[in-house]
């Protein structure tokens, strides 16, 4: 992010050492600054870092590094110094080679460890930066900011490998190779956007000492009804001059413009102020200062609510927690004056920067932290409002509204969920690009088949009814494939009912609470409707040879008969239950018919109402038909009636195959008898 002033980062070595060293000793006495040095460049390139023009700073520090001749800890500073002016004006490549550079000659102070670790974070490269924050860790065990970068680098890549469902893409019609960012809409219906930029076009042609590029102006583009954007111009009247101005922000009539101006003498940063105008004709009139603070503090990025009375702003003004502060104050109508500001607190504010608030017009603050975990540099956090000028815990906005690089200066289109936002995340065209965003709406569907329980054949032209916990209803006929598909709201459970005559109504149940991106899910299971016109085998109720007792896995699979019968409390049914053909007619009638009651006795026991249930033995009268289904996982063909003529003797089928068949032959079905049950009172 290279800016000047008006949007510069003060990173002076930003943990341990903000305010002083943990020597004591000032921040530039931490920085080995030489100032009673006879190298004159040496000395020139110090002031001019301290200064924040970081791009002459480079030249400056190179002509010294060839001026330290023997001076081998004065080379290690200038390389670690050419580093950290490197990584302020946003060249991470060249940031990342030079603090490889300052290690590698032997600079000795830890933080080049850190420094490393951001550079390397700002390229993707989030493991080698993990082991480049562990490796600072090791040598400041006491500060949490190497743990807290590891940290960040984990949640980077969870958030880029479960991105939210935000899109976003660069519009070339704002961006240029220089310096293009802070877009902020002018009029009510979005197709006015005002934004800054740093491209020749400006006022003026001077070189700003911190970026290498011209000093930033405020621009203007139009979009006509087709939504092609027209060619930015510059803003006309009293806005821009050649200072720095950027920035800027609108009240709700789009009569008063608000905006940034930074004013930068050679070697002396002046401090930044907020100015506001109002508008004349196609253009604005003088522009005034909202004084704030004095001339050498930073005062910058407004942001104001829909009330049109409280500004936010960042500053680095006494008070903060860091680098530069969030902060508010609201202006008096009668006496047309601004209140004292006020910080907005420890919970929004961190040790690092917070900057380029935005407040939406829901309430919503929107800002910019280097300070709280995010991906890298810069990234874009909500506080949402709780009302009264107060907000939540603020949260990141995640990938792919963050990145690696810095991300900032968010505007919302009104209510919904697109905008225009800045970055200079790696593909972009130039150094700050801006980047339109929105969020597509949120599909999600259910599918599935309609299907016979017994056959798994389609049951085609079945009634499916989707009933939804938000209180929708919706009711489809299947086609002759026996498919549905419905289409399912956010954060809703739903009961999938499907339907047909003869046949049993089966359930799934479904939810859409936690997806967050679009989808089709399945039910639990497809809908498998019992015919009630056939017996329906009852898996896994197997008897031992002359028995009638039921063994825990035949209680186990009786409780899905439980679920049947409780679903469908307006069904009788019969429990028939079957024998092999060895022993007597009479004795297997006897024996089936205890086999009947075992079940029915037990169904009793788990609640079922016994007018519900008529036992009935079959004997050995009824041997199992070979199914498909069967024929697919047996030695039987499909068709198959176990008859003793088509089991015949033990010796002919195999002692294992003839016996799994007079197994088959002893099981227990239920058939439904009516379907107009109702319970005495």
């Amino acid at each position: 992010m290279k800016k000047t002033a008006i949007v510069a980062l003060i990173w002076v070595v930003m943990f341990s050492l903000q305010t002083q060293g943990s020597d004591g000793k000032s921040n530039l006495d931490n920085l080995g600054f030489t100032f009673g040095m006879d190298n004159r460049f040496s000395k020139d390139a110090d002031y001019t870092f301290i200064a924040e023009l970081y791009h002459e700073a480079i030249d400056l520090y190179k002509k010294a590094y060839q001026k330290a001749r023997g001076n081998r800890d004065e080379k290690q500073r200038i390389i670690y110094q050419i580093a950290q002016c490197y990584l302020q004006t946003a060249d991470y490549k060249q940031a990342e080679l030079w603090f490889d550079k300052a290690i590698a000659v032997g600079y000795s102070k830890s933080e080049v460890f850190y420094f490393l670790a951001e550079a390397k974070k700002h390229n993707g490269k989030y493991e080698e930066a993990m082991s480049a924050y562990q490796k600072y860790a090791q040598n400041q065990p006491e500060n949490q900011h190497g743990m807290d970068g590891v940290r960040s680098c984990q949640l980077a890549m969870e958030w880029i490998d479960t991105e939210s469902r935000y899109v976003l893409h660069a519009n070339n019609a704002f961006n240029s190779k220089y310096d293009d960012f802070v877009p902020s809409y002018a009029k009510r219906d979005f197709r006015m956007v005002y934004f800054t930029s740093s491209r020749p076009a400006g006022e003026g042609n001077e070189v700003d000492g911190a970026t290498g590029q011209e000093f930033t102006d405020l621009f203007q583009m139009a979009q006509d009804k087709k939504g092609k954007w027209a060619v930015p111009t510059l803003v006309a009247g009293d806005i821009n001059s050649n200072d720095n101005e950027g920035a800027a922000v609108f009240n709700k009539r789009f009569n008063t413009i608000y905006f940034t101006k930074c004013m930068v003498k050679r070697k002396e940063n002046m401090g930044c102020a907020i100015y506001t105008a109002m508008r004349q004709g196609k253009g604005w009139g003088t522009a005034t200062e909202i004084k704030i603070a004095h001339d050498s503090i930073i005062v910058s990025h407004p942001a104001i609510a829909p009330d049109d009375v409280t500004m936010y702003f960042s500053s680095n003004m006494p008070g903060t927690y860091g680098g530069k502060d969030l902060w508010v104050c609201t202006y008096d109508k009668k006496s047309k004056i601004w209140s004292l500001p006020k910080n907005l607190g420890s919970e929004i504010n961190s040790a690092g920067n917070e900057r380029f608030p935005s407040i939406r017009s829901n309430g919503d603050l929107y800002f910019s932290s280097d300070g709280h975990v995010g991906m890298g540099g810069l990234d874009i956090f909500v506080a949402k409002s709780k009302g009264n000028g107060t907000f939540e815990a603020p949260e990141n906005m995640k990938y792919p509204i963050n990145s690696s690089r810095d991300d900032f200066g968010i505007t919302f289109k009104g209510i919904d969920e697109s905008g225009l936002l800045t970055s200079n995340r790696l593909g972009g065209k130039g150094g700050d690009d801006i980047y339109e965003f929105s969020m597509p709406p949120l599909e999600i569907y259910v599918d599935g088949y309609v299907r016979d329980i017994v056959s798994k054949n389609i049951i085609p032209f079945a009634i499916v009814e989707l009933r939804g916990s938000d209180g929708s209803i919706i009711i489809d006929t299947v086609g002759a494939d026996g498919y549905y598909k419905f289409p399912l709201s956010e954060n809703t459970s739903y009961d999938i009912e499907g339907r047909k005559k003869d046949f049993l109504s089966d359930h799934a149940h479904v939810t859409s609470i936690g997806i967050v991106h679009s989808s089709t899910i399945q039910s639990d299971k497809d809908l498998s409707l019992n015919n009630i016109l056939i017996p329906i085998d009852l898996p896994n109720i197997d008897y031992a040879y002359t028995k009638w007792n039921l063994n825990p896995k035949a209680k186990e699979a009786l409780f899905g008969l439980i679920e049947t019968l409780n679903m469908h409390p307006e069904i009788t049914i019969e429990l028939r239950s079957h024998t092999d053909y060895r022993g007597s007619i009479v004795n297997n009638k006897v024996l089936s018919q205890k086999r009947a009651l075992s079940v029915v006795k037990f169904l009793i026991e788990q609640g079922i109402a016994p007018d519900r249930l008529t036992p009935k033995g079959y004997g050995e009268s009824s041997p199992r038909r070979i199914t498909e289904e069967l024929a697919a996982v047996t030695p039987f063909n499909e068709k198959d009636l176990l008859t003793e003529k088509i089991l015949g003797p033990q010796s002919k089928k195999g002692e294992a195959t003839w016996e799994l068949g007079m197994q088959m032959n002893r099981r227990t079905e239920f058939f439904i008898l009516r379907m107009d049950y109702k319970p005495r009172l």
